[in-house]
């Protein structure tokens, strides 16, 4: 089971967005080729709250657009192989990321035509970023962002119902 949480007041998200992403959490195990056993939990908020976990965490006093915290990293993953981790994603930043849109630009090359896209897709996006690395997936190598970008696309497609 992947989990929302939102911070009321934090992210300007209306019910209905937040009914949108709990549906699309609930297909991300099975989007992924993962079981239904396993646990992450998402947490949605603002540029303040996440800069304060990247400057605690990470050392980077700034705010992110997506923070991973993988559970399988740690000491304790042969305990609970199914907990993941966390996932925070900063709708703020997210929101100006649509304006620059990198993401949608990819997406849209990828599917060979144009597409909506605005705050739900730029959040998911985010959300399948951070929920690969939870899985191991990186970025650090050429050859690894090759295989995560594959696998955000494959994630992202399924969940939005696109063919590939």
């Amino acid at each position: 089971m992947i989990t929302l949480m939102t911070r009321r007041g934090k992210t300007g998200l209306a019910a209905a967005d937040q009914a949108w992403f709990r549906r699309k959490l609930e297909a991300l195990p099975a989007c992924s080729s993962q079981p239904e056993s396993v646990e992450a939990t998402v947490l949605l908020t603002d540029d303040e709250e996440i800069r304060q976990l990247n400057r605690d965490f990470r050392g980077y006093d700034k705010p992110t657009d997506v923070l991973s915290f993988a559970m399988q990293e740690s000491e304790d993953a042969s305990v609970t192989p199914d907990l993941l981790g966390d996932i925070a994603v900063s709708v703020e930043t997210a929101r100006r990321m649509v304006g620059s849109g990198e993401h949608r630009a990819r997406v849209c090359e990828e599917l060979g035509r144009e597409t909506p896209w605005g705050e739900r897709e730029e959040v998911l996006f985010l959300i399948v970023h951070g929920y690969l690395h939870l899985l191991g997936y990186d970025h650090a190598t050429k050859r690894d962002e090759r295989e995560m970008k594959a696998a955000e696309r494959k994630v992202f497609f399924r969940l939005m119902g696109w063919k590939l």
